[in-house]
């Protein structure tokens, strides 16, 4: 149970001020959240009050805060279209909903209204786009309901129903379509049905979308008779993408042919919808009318169908004949009869496109004779037929029946010249299978009986005398496959007796047999060699199973390296022990050896490794066979991948009984001992130290030894900082503990005198991976505190241990392992990517801090004094030992900012401006890291340097001040100030002053306190920020920004007015009351750049536009500079008529109303209609508005509210 003394003690701490602002202060110094070092910066944890943007929010998930916002009577936030498109594309539909729903209900409502009107015409595009056709229903619906009660104007019209026809799912549509809200235009009902094919994602939306339409009458037309309408652009002129109908003007046929729905292709008719844009053809219109009245209502949509195919030049449903036709059989199963010469090909290719034998039946052989006669000649009428056409399953008998009567046939076929042939072949060899049970003799037996109903050689001559389960491997390959393997003798022998068949060659032709064929087993491979070799010498399957170099071209000897490397690629993946006996106890000659040489040095640029079902002993005992065996054929190459492929695939303790001789390809094993450092390769460095293999020569001379330390490289404007992931921590003081305890033993082992090498690379191992722990991403100090002292402590004796390296490297990341905010701070410095500039070759390498510094400018390693940063000052040798940050940070700042200009005289003249640059960006770094404190700590020190150090004045640093004072008067005006004399303000020294950059004082306003920024601006009485404001070339570039600056422009106006009235008149008169200059900065800041005046921001400033003591009276000319010629905002209009009776701005006038349609703001015309007499007593003005309502697409008949 607490004691009641501490809620008293809480109590007396809280109302001690001085205790309580500690407290505060170290609060705020603690890093809450830990960032890499580029996470630091201004907008990084920025303050609540100066975050206003609602698409900024949304980006970065911030919805409690825009809640909070939205909520809040006292909140400013910006809300544009961007923003709302944003809020529409979170991956949440309820969170959107909560968020409009607050949006309606807040002070923010008409401003978020305003943006929706806007943007009412092309909603359903961003929504749909946004939530992927996801919960549009509800949000539409919110929506909806929500602006018809909110806004009486609101209305529903042409522009927005298209868009939405066209865009949205059914469901959603409904809401719109059903709304009360509705008003459209004639226009739009003679095109509404138009609508439904774009953007659609089947037919079927496409059928329910009319439904939708055809259950409103107000939504269409009742008479499609002689009408014609421009079908390929919308009401706004945007090109109109159509999905499944092609930009024809007979449309309306088109979309009568594409549904599916009978009910809806009748009703289509009964509104004449057939007749759209068939003007122009008076002859096929009369034609089509009376097949439609002929005909029932089951029969007319089909005849009308079989007409149009017959004359392709009225409508092409999908811009092909070939396709319509196809449309046609799959709906109503039969093939049109009777055709012209050109439909009765296309009307042959469909019939074998689809193997229907009836409707080939049908063709006469007076029609086959006369085709065959005009077509003889070779390519006289080539054409194809698309693999990619859908055909209906057929069964073995009809499969049969159309192959009998097509190769009977098939002499007429042919003259057509398709790739018809290529289409039954594959399709009769890839659905054998399916035809039968899965039994093998089945297939055979079917196989066999579709061969007998082949009546033509040539057709015949493409399949293979017999069945084979390589016929299905290679025809369900789609032309991709690249290698089949073959399995037994059967195999090869079935392949011998088919080489000549069309199937085979068509197959291989891409490639070379001995790429195509991979043979499982050296067995099967000398029995195929064997067997091929009998077949003529140009023959496509020939090997010469010579093994007489001299008697072979090249092009044989790269055959039969090829043929080899399969069986024993395979051999070793599968860890063969019997296949590697019967290759070792083959007697291979000179060829031989030199194919399988070629072929292993191939193999061993791939990636290799073991089969998977493959159990440890078996790996194990496959190795020990090779190792037994010297790698006998195996080249270094194929050494070291099988060697490195072992410890990923055998556990560690059985890994460690594998015993390997590694001194018998020593070459190869120490490169792989290296790599395997590099690589982190902890069961690899285990299994060759267990097998007694340290390569002590290799590792001294290796490039270990020089080992490039990687600092940063140039990333855009900043620097990135080198470092390795974190999953590697555990790994890399694996190794360093395994190389310890090696170590550790050694020294045990021998006497003083052991091997200097050995001890050279025992340290230059361990030295290596403590410089890779070091740029683990965020490893702990006290990882480091102890692999540092395990190394420091290590050996048997004071005079045998490992000496840890000290260099830059070590300095660069002992600084951000303390402290991500230290490696920000060197990252920062203006000038640190400087030396990149100096690389010939284009790259952009990592900063090797390991070289001499040659580089004439600025250079880290000429200014970090390995003396002072050492590892003990920065993380503390003892676990109970440390620095603290501020000290460090001090030390740090003094030696990379301050000293390289006592030291390095270059700096002059190789680095501009480097005084003001670096000073600049140390504030910056304060505000980057949120130090207030800081920050003004090293304002006073500049301060305290310009007074008290002429050292400082170097060149053009300080600058010297355009404007000059009496310093005494000019210092007494600061000490009687009640606002001033608590900033300790401090004159100017020798008329120089330190520039502010224009960056410092736009992000000081985003993070500093009132009284910090007041102690910002007062700096050097003043002149630094006035210097700043009243260069003509300044700007203010955010509206967070402009908004602080509002905010304090009563503290701004008190310096102008006090202390700088001879700033404002340019002469010393200080009874002048002219406000010339004061209004001469304001005009800059505020309508300069007045964009960053946004309307909300206005009307909570007011007070400094408006009224006796506003800053400066505002005008119409400044209104227009900030909000354009026309402004359709309510409350800002009622704001300036109320409090500027003698401002024209929003006074009505006929371009006024032109433009306010154009921007789809009738909302606003409606209000000023209803609210005054402007308009209804002005007949010129009313008068105007009716007449461009007549020319408005989405308006002409939106006038009975006008009386």
């Amino acid at each position: 149970m607490e004691s009641p003394n501490v809620e008293i003690l809480f109590w007396k701490v809280f109302h001690n001020k001085y205790l309580f602002s500690i407290i505060l202060k170290e609060i705020h110094k603690c890093e809450w959240v830990n960032y890499v070092y580029l996470g630091y910066h201004v907008d990084n944890r920025k303050r609540f009050e100066n975050i206003t943007s609602m698409e900024w929010m949304i980006n970065n998930e911030q919805f409690e805060l825009l809640k909070l916002k939205i909520n809040s009577n006292d909140e400013i936030i910006e809300i544009n279209k961007k923003s709302i498109k944003e809020l529409f594309s979170i991956n949440d539909p309820s969170l959107i909903e909560q968020l409009l729903t607050q949006l309606f209900q807040s002070n923010k409502k008409n401003q978020f209204i305003k943006i929706i009107n806007e943007m009412l015409p092309t909603l359903p595009i961003i929504t749909s786009n946004s939530l992927r056709f996801k919960n549009t229903y509800n949000i539409f619906q919110l929506l909806l309901s929500n602006l018809s009660s909110l806004s009486s104007s609101f209305q529903i019209y042409s522009t927005l129903l298209e868009c939405a026809i066209e865009f949205l799912q059914p469901n959603t549509l409904s809401i719109l379509i059903n709304s009360p809200n509705l008003f459209i235009t004639q226009d739009f009902k003679n095109r509404s049905l138009t609508f439904t094919n774009l953007n659609s994602t089947s037919i079927k939306t496409i059928e329910e979308k009319i439904e939708l339409i055809l259950s409103n009458p107000k939504l269409y037309n009742t008479d499609y008779s002689n009408l014609d309408i421009n079908i390929n652009f919308n009401g706004n002129g945007r090109e109109r993408i159509l999905k499944f109908i092609p930009k024809n003007e007979n449309f309306g046929l088109s979309l009568i042919l594409l549904i599916n729905n009978s009910n809806i292709q009748n009703k289509l008719i009964d509104l004449n919808f057939h007749e759209l844009n068939l003007t122009n053809l008076v002859d096929n219109k009369y034609k089509i009318n009376e097949i439609l009245l002929d005909y029932n209502r089951e029969l007319r949509v089909k005849e009308l169908h079989k007409y149009l195919l017959l004359n392709p030049t009225i409508v092409n449903l999908y811009d092909s004949i070939y396709l319509d036709h196809l449309v046609y059989y799959s709906r109503y199963g039969e093939i049109i009869p009777n055709l012209k010469e050109n439909n009765l090909m296309d009307f042959i290719k469909i019939s074998i496109a689809t193997f229907n034998v009836k409707a080939l039946k049908t063709i006469s052989k007076q029609d086959l004779e006369q085709f065959k006669l005009k077509y003889s000649k070779p390519h006289s009428r080539e054409t194809t037929i698309p693999l990619s056409i859908s055909r209906e399953y057929k069964s073995k008998q009809e499969m049969i029946e159309f192959i009998n009567f097509y190769t009977t046939n098939y002499d007429y076929f042919q003259c057509f010249h398709f790739n018809h042939n290529k289409i039954i072949q594959d399709y009769i060899l890839k659905n054998l299978s399916k035809t039968s049970s899965s039994s093998s003799s089945n297939i055979e037996i079917e196989y066999k009986e579709l061969l007998n109903s082949i009546n033509n050689i040539e057709f015949l001559n493409f399949f293979p005398n017999s069945w084979n389960e390589l016929i299905k491997i290679i025809a369900d390959s789609n032309s991709i496959l690249l290698s089949v393997e073959i399995k037994d003798n059967l195999q090869i022998d079935w392949i011998f007796e088919n080489c000549e068949k069309e199937f085979l060659k068509r197959s291989i032709r891409n490639f070379k047999s001995q790429e195509f064929f991979h043979f499982q087993n050296f067995q099967l491979l000398n029995y195929a060699s064997n067997l091929f070799s009998s077949l003529p010498r140009d023959h496509y399957l020939y090997f010469n199973n010579n093994n007489n170099q001299d008697d072979d071209d090249y092009t044989q000897i790269n055959s039969r390296m090829v043929l080899y490397s399969y069986p024993f690629i395979k051999s070793i993946r599968d860890c063969n022990i019997e296949q590697m006996k019967y290759l070792y106890s083959t007697k291979g000659d000179d060829f031989f050896l030199y194919g399988f040489n070629i072929t292993i040095r191939l193999f061993a640029e791939k990636q290799f490794f073991f089969s998977s079902n493959l159990s440890d002993e078996e790996i194990i005992n496959f190795i020990q066979y090779l190792n037994d065996n010297q790698f006998k054929f195996f080249k270094p190459n194929l050494v070291k991948r099988v060697i490195k492929s072992i410890p990923d695939r055998i556990k560690e303790n059985e890994l460690l009984k594998l015993k390997i001789n590694f001194n018998d390809f020593i070459d190869e094993a120490s490169h792989i001992f290296l790599k395997s450092i590099e690589k982190l390769s902890i069961n690899q460095i285990k299994l060759m130290i267990g097998n007694g293999f340290f390569p002590i020569q290799d590792i001294s001379s290796s490039l270990l030894i020089r080992y490039k330390d990687p600092i940063y490289s140039p990333l855009s404007k900043c620097a990135k900082f080198y470092s390795i992931s974190n999953d590697n921590c555990e790994k890399v003081i694996t190794l360093i503990q395994i190389f310890l305890q090696m170590y550790e033993n050694y020294t045990k082992e021998e006497d003083d005198d052991n091997d200097n090498d050995q001890d050279y690379a025992f340290h230059i191992i361990i030295n290596h991976l403590f410089k890779v722990l070091l740029s683990v991403k965020k490893v702990t100090i006290q990882v480091i505190k102890n692999i540092y002292n395990q190394i420091s402590s290590s050996g048997s004796s004071s005079s045998k241990h490992i000496i840890i390296d000290h260099s830059l490297y070590h300095v660069v990341f002992y600084l951000s392992i303390k402290s991500p905010l230290l490696a920000r701070y060197i990252m920062s410095r203006p000038f640190i990517y400087s030396i990149f500039t100096d690389d010939d070759d284009g790259t952009t390498p990592y900063y090797n801090c390991s070289d001499n510094p040659q580089h004439p400018g600025y250079d880290i390693r000429k200014y970090l004094n390995l003396h002072v940063f050492t590892f003990d000052f920065i993380l503390g040798k003892d676990t109970d030992t440390h620095t603290s940050f501020d000290l460090i940070l001090e030390k740090l700042i003094d030696a990379l900012s301050y000293k390289p200009m006592t030291d390095d005289e270059s700096l002059l003249f190789t680095e501009e401006d480097y005084l003001n640059e670096t000073i600049n960006s140390n504030l910056h770094y304060f505000l980057d890291i949120k130090r207030e404190d800081l920050f003004l700590n090293h304002l006073d020190y500049i301060q305290n340097q310009f007074l008290n150090n002429r050292s400082l004045i170097v060149d053009t640093f300080p600058y010297m001040t355009r404007y000059q004072y009496h310093q005494p008067q000019h210092r007494q005006s600061f000490t009687n100030c009640n606002h001033c004399e608590h900033l300790n303000i401090q004159p100017v020294f020798m008329g120089r002053i330190f520039l502010f950059s224009k960056k410092l004082i736009v992000d000081s306003n985003k993070v500093l306190s009132n009284h910090a920024f007041k102690k910002l601006i007062s700096f050097s009485s003043y002149q630094s920020f006035l210097e700043l404001i009243m260069n003509e070339n300044f700007k203010i570039i955010d509206k967070e920004i402009t908004e602080i600056l509002l905010k304090n422009a009563d503290f701004i106006h008190h310096i102008f007015k006090i202390h700088y009235k001879s700033l404002i008149h340019n002469n010393t008169d200080n009874n002048n009351n002219d406000n010339s200059g004061y209004n001469e900065y304001w005009n800059r800041i505020i309508y300069k750049d007045c964009n960053n005046i946004s309307i909300p921001m206005f009307i909570k400033f007011k007070h400094l536009f408006i009224g006796n003591d506003c800053l400066k009276p505002i005008n119409d000319k400044d209104l227009e500079l900030l909000f354009g010629q026309y402004c359709f905002d309510i409350d800002l209009r009622n704001l300036i008529i109320n409090s500027i009776p003698n401002s024209n701005y929003f006074n009505i006038t006929n371009s006024m109303i032109s433009k306010a349609i154009d921007s789809n703001r009738i909302d606003y015309l409606k209000y000023l209609y209803e609210n005054g007499g402007e308009i209804k007593n002005n007949p010129s003005l009313l008068q105007h508005l009716k007449n461009q309502l007549s020319k408005s697409y989405d308006y002409n008949c939106f006038l009975d509210w006008l009386n």
